[in-house]
């Protein structure tokens, strides 16, 4: 019960804005709360990569953020990744098929000039 409350708690509080964490310890400690916040979207360490990079491209005036809008933010990574991954198998795919129409269309080439030269033996 009581690991629903504190979750419970989490998601009502990751709505107000908090410091940003300035010591290793704290950071660790705020990325968990996040992850666990966001949920497993991908292993803790890269978690924790994009977490890093978030607190980095802030500006520089930006002490406490939310910890909805990392929540946020990793969830857009995520997605941002997957749907990369997807357009480029699209795009491999396309180009796949664009190099069997055009074997195909050698191909058919090669048989007509056969066939125009057969054509002209007789």
């Amino acid at each position: 019960m009581l690991n629903w409350i504190e979750t419970l708690w989490l998601k009502l509080t990751s709505y107000f804005e908090t410091n940003l964490p300035v010591g290793m310890t704290e950071f660790h400690d705020w990325a968990e709360k996040i992850i666990k916040l966001t949920g497993p979207l991908a292993d803790v360490a890269s978690m924790k990569y994009v977490l890093a990079n978030q607190v980095l491209g802030l500006r520089p005036e930006v002490s406490k953020v939310p910890l909805n809008y990392f929540v946020k933010t990793l969830r857009k990574a995520a997605a941002n990744q997957i749907t990369s991954q997807d357009v480029q198998d699209i795009r491999a795919a396309q180009q796949e098929a664009l190099k069997a129409a055009e074997a195909l269309k050698a191909e058919a080439a090669a048989v007509e000039q056969a066939v125009v030269e057969d054509v002209k033996k007789i």
